[in-house]
């Protein structure tokens, strides 16, 4: 639980004991109001302890709220599906550009070596001339 804490924010912690005191506020009430009232339902008027009623409301009011968070964090997973697409794709090509760097090293090296070796052909046939003299 410690750690669960310390890893919340201040605003997280907040609604952490918010929820706590608003939680206890409400058994507190439903045990204090355990009366029994009639309901006026479109059809029919059952009597219901006040409390069950109070328990209803709350636990109602939680379900709607956890319903539009889940839509929120619904849409929030596939932007981040989204961004974790592009992220392989990034990731991809900077590969595919590393390997196309590492080639062209590899041609920059051989094309030196070609011309090395072209200048060292040139040189041979003019010392042979030179020392036939």
């Amino acid at each position: 639980m410690e750690e669960y804490w310390e890893n919340l924010s201040f605003v997280g912690k907040s609604k952490f004991v918010l929820s706590v005191v608003i939680g206890t506020m409400t058994v507190v009430l439903a045990t204090l109001n355990w009366t029994e009232i009639q309901v006026h339902l479109i059809f029919w008027k059952p009597t219901i302890p006040l409390s069950l009623i109070i328990l209803g409301a709350v636990v109602g009011g939680y379900a709607i709220s956890y319903v539009f968070a889940y839509r929120k964090f619904k849409s929030k997973d596939g932007e981040i599906d989204v961004m974790k697409a592009h992220t392989a794709k990034t990731k991809e090509l900077e590969l595919q550009l590393e390997s196309m760097q590492h080639q062209l090293e590899l041609q920059r090296e051989r094309s030196k070596n070609t011309e090395m070796e072209l200048e060292r052909i040139k040189n041979v046939p003019a010392r042979e001339s030179n020392e036939e003299q």
